[in-house]
């Protein structure tokens, strides 16, 4: 959980008119742990865009992680893996919104787990993605 102080923090560099979903579970299954924190602005194109694509990068690990335990006889649930995709800049102005998500993600047993910049830049007047 945030502390209150850092709440407040948070919120202030989040303009105007978007707020922040949360999705969080734990597969005990697979021991998959999972965080994606979902910009919500209102407009229910770029609302559904940056959901599908969240959900696809999400289904994709889960894929490559079934994968993985098949392959090594279900040793890798033994260690555990984990996905998130967390927005490190949400910009707004009368005519874009951006987001840039860092989503890293580690399949158990790895060396070390990876993390890759991801953004979705949205143009407001004309209802399309730039």
């Amino acid at each position: 959980s945030i502390p209150k102080t850092q709440k407040k923090e948070i919120r202030q560099i989040i303009p105007e008119g978007i707020s922040m979903d949360t999705l969080k579970y734990e597969d005990e299954k697979r021991k998959l742990q999972v965080e994606i924190i979902i910009p919500v602005c209102g407009n229910k194109q770029l609302d559904k865009i940056v959901f599908d694509r969240l959900q696809k990068r999400k289904k994709d690990f889960i894929k490559s992680v079934d994968k993985k335990i098949k392959e090594d006889n279900g040793e890798i649930s033994a260690i555990g893996s984990d996905f998130s995709a967390i927005p490190v800049s949400v910009f707004r102005d009368k005519d874009i919104i951006s987001y840039c998500f860092v989503i890293s993600y580690y399949h158990g047993g790895g060396v070390h787990g990876m993390s890759i910049f991801y953004s979705i830049n949205y143009n407001t007047k004309s209802n399309k993605e730039k």
